[in-house]
């Protein structure tokens, strides 16, 4: 329902500022596909066009579950997977497509950040029942 209001808006073109922009963005980046993810990614892209001070994090999000919900490896590094009993790991990434610098410019953990967030997020979950 959330994002067939978000559309309506859009189509009347009331969602006009960076905010609106990235608000819109954070609906479809919890979206169920790759056109939601991708339709985030473009709000955001014109968010930042709009407002080049706006948080770029929730870009690099929206990109990388795009990318995941496409068959891709994602390539800021956003986004963790675990399935049932097995332990916290960062999906699929390719480590060649950006840099650290790039990573930290979008508000992102660089890779051996992310590595350790990972030892970190199982360590947490050792001694729970599952």
């Amino acid at each position: 329902m959330r994002r067939i209001r978000v559309n309506e808006l859009l189509d009347s073109n009331k969602i006009k500022t960076a905010t609106d922009l990235k608000n819109a963005a954070m609906v479809f980046q919890h979206g169920n596909d790759s056109s939601d993810y991708g339709k985030a990614v473009g709000l955001m892209k014109k968010a930042i066009e709009l407002d080049s001070t706006t948080n770029k994090w929730l870009l690099a999000a929206t990109t990388d579950r795009y990318l995941l919900s496409k068959g891709e490896a994602q390539i800021y590094g956003t986004q963790y997977r675990k399935k049932a009993d097995e332990p916290w790991k960062l999906a699929e990434i390719d480590t060649t497509k950006i840099s650290d610098a790039e990573r930290i410019k979008y508000g992102v953990e660089t890779l051996a950040e992310q590595r350790q967030k990972v030892k970190e997020m199982n360590s947490e979950n050792q001694g729970q029942e599952h």
